[in-house]
């Protein structure tokens, strides 16, 4: 079997595939061995590392209640294989691990994919996971580590509809997360709370793909939204057809994703178009003369999208107001749609609610429409994370928050400071 020593102990380790890079940090209870097809999968693209954390089966040594002692690990691992830069994958206490990898050692990071990370999910409680952690733990003073590492993760494994994972893995599987009881423990004190701290998960700069599972319970959704929105290079897809184990559920569909970011930085792009700072695509955007406005009212005091086509009017640009219910705002032609607009525009601004932004994104794409800025200030705004991810996969630079009269040529002093003071509402990259 396989062996690296670093960091005080042996590691177990498995290899497949040859290519990028690609460390797969297990999650809670898991091993390098259990993986299912997802280590095949993502052979097919890549050179696959798979091991046993400190804690585990075939590596050994202490339990360890730090993400960050996994984290140098992780970190310890990539170089003593020569593996870096990797793509980060992981999930559960993995997606935590994976994490802090980033923030602590950029320079070993390609990118980082993660699914369902338990951060500040307590700011979100759910009734029966409160209830299965307050039975792990009472298991877990009365030292059953097997039975509580089987009450957790049968609960985090389930399904929304009904059921869990957990009862359909291998029996192996299972067993092995029941032998290493203390550490499954251990794993969830250590990534369920707000760890990597909201200023660190700022400094990332690799790209990062979050990832929840459709059939996930309602509270992941807002969990994996709440982690993006602090990672300035984040974007958000949703998994159809799984919940938490989505290696066991969706291997081919978490493998595609996996490897569509690894394939956006081998060419040094961002999914769906290439990585710039909010001010480099504000200029871009900004730069072009025929823009759309969607969400433009006739009653404008009310509406934010009515201040970006008036001062985008002022300022000398062809500016198009875009509302299916009338046909005149604000003294101007209004049109239906996109498609209707006499020779097209170059950059859309999205001002209306965010169920409604796919769609124009959607049309956007279909119009080949490039630049897209969905608007948001102090409140919701127009932000949608599947208009933003349909725009990305599609070639489109989706600047997903903030106003453009944030920005010059088109910014005024109250708007520049409502840039600093709403600066969560607007991202730092695209």
């Amino acid at each position: 079997m396989p062996f690296i020593k670093t960091r005080g102990i042996s590691f177990y380790y498995e290899e497949k595939g040859e290519g990028p890079s690609i460390l797969l940090i297990p999650p809670s209870g898991s091993t390098a061995s259990t993986w299912g097809a997802l280590r095949s999968d993502l052979a097919e693209y890549g050179r696959v590392i798979t091991y046993d954390r400190r804690g585990y089966s075939r590596s050994g040594g202490e339990v360890v209640r730090s993400a960050a002692a996994h984290a140098l690990d992780a970190a310890a691992l990539v170089e003593a294989l020569e593996a870096a830069p990797a793509a980060a994958v992981g999930t559960c206490a993995g997606a935590t691990i994976a994490l802090d990898l980033a923030v602590r050692r950029p320079d070993l990071v390609r990118a980082v994919v993660v699914h369902e990370a338990a951060w500040r999910a307590l700011h979100h409680p759910d009734a029966s996971g409160l209830a299965a952690l307050a039975r792990m733990q009472w298991l877990a003073w009365r030292g059953r580590y097997p039975e509580a590492a089987e009450t957790l993760l049968r609960w985090v494994y389930s399904y929304r509809d009904g059921g869990s994972a957990w009862d359909a893995f291998a029996e192996q599987w299972r067993q092995a997360a029941r032998e290493n009881g203390r550490s499954v423990v251990a794993d969830l004190q250590a990534s369920l709370g707000g760890y990597p701290r909201e200023n660190d998960l700022a400094r990332i700069t690799a790209p990062v793909v979050c990832t929840y599972g459709s059939r996930s319970r309602p509270y992941m959704r807002a969990v994996t939204r709440s982690l993006a929105r602090a990672i300035p290079t984040a974007t958000v897809r949703e998994i159809d057809g799984t919940a938490h184990a989505v290696g066991f559920d969706a291997s081919r569909i978490f493998t595609t994703i996996i490897a569509d970011v690894i394939s956006s930085t081998e060419s040094g792009k961002q999914i769906g178009g290439a990585m710039q700072s909010i001010k480099e695509a504000a200029d871009t955007f900004l730069a072009s003369k025929r823009v759309a406005v969607t969400g433009v009212s006739r009653t404008p005091k009310t509406h934010g999208s009515n201040n970006v086509y008036r001062r985008l009017r002022e300022r000398g640009y062809q500016v198009f107001a875009v509302n299916p219910n009338t046909d005149r705002v604000e003294g101007d032609r209004c049109y239906p749609d996109l498609a209707t607009i006499p020779g097209g525009v170059q950059a859309v601004v999205i001002g209306t609610r965010p169920e409604l932004a796919e769609n124009t994104m959607r049309e956007c794409a279909e119009l080949g429409i490039k630049h897209v800025w969905m608007h948001r200030g102090p409140g919701a705004g127009s932000v949608s994370d599947a208009a933003t991810g349909y725009g990305r996969e599609h070639g489109i630079t989706v600047i997903d928050g903030g106003c453009p009269l944030m920005f010059a040529p088109t910014a005024d002093a109250g708007h520049k400071i409502m840039r600093l003071v709403y600066a969560r509402k607007v991202p730092n990259h695209v």
